[in-house]
């Protein structure tokens, strides 16, 4: 399990974490704080670009499995709230390969 955070997303948790009082000297997960697994990720991409398939194999042993992280503190002590999803953050990140002149090229040759 991963938890996928939006780029923005934690630039807000640090800013909002630089800006409050009550983060002085502590440490903060700054993340969605919701899991996602690898196949779920790598199966809405599929979804989103409309192409491509899995082939599942078994898990790497030395792939760390872990949950979310809690995120509690930093809503506690300076509001952190993220807002885009994954899938919103898995469109975003498509829809920037797509407009990028290099991505462009690279992605059209598959």
């Amino acid at each position: 399990m991963l938890d996928f955070t939006y780029v923005a997303d934690a630039a807000d948790g640090i800013v909002a974490a630089v800006n409050s009082n009550e983060a002085n000297n502590k440490t903060y997960n700054i993340t969605k704080g919701a899991s996602t697994t690898l196949l779920q990720a790598a199966q809405l991409a599929i979804k989103i670009v409309g192409k491509g398939h899995l082939e599942v194999e078994e898990k790497d042993e030395d792939f760390p499995s872990r949950a979310a992280l809690d995120i509690t503190a930093a809503r506690t002590d300076f509001g952190y709230d993220p807002k885009v999803t994954v899938e919103q953050g898995f469109v975003e990140y498509f829809n920037w390969l797509k407009s990028s002149p290099y991505w462009t090229k690279q992605i059209n040759t598959l």
